[in-house]
């Protein structure tokens, strides 16, 4: 299995998740170079397919975990959150 454990930003805001203040801004925020979280997971993604390519044509690799535990956050719930 191949997976996408922690994103940039964090997917959920939980500790495994590539955070340290517990906040999620993974569908919204950006790097220090203006480079969009989402843009950057795309990239790790296609990186990972194209190198894991090989494997899945020979059934070595029987599972590509795209994201893991993405949190759903409706925009009522973000705004909620903000006040």
């Amino acid at each position: 299995m191949v997976d996408l454990h922690a994103v940039p930003g964090s997917q959920n805001g939980q500790e495994h998740s590539a955070t340290i203040d517990g906040v999620a801004e993974w569908a919204s925020g950006s790097d220090a170079d203006g480079r969009s979280y989402i843009d950057l997971s795309l990239n790790a993604i296609d990186f990972l397919a194209s190198r894991s390519a090989g494997f899945l044509l020979h059934t070595l690799l029987c599972i590509f975990g795209i994201l893991n535990l993405p949190a759903y956050m409706h925009p009522y719930a973000y705004a909620v959150q903000i006040i």
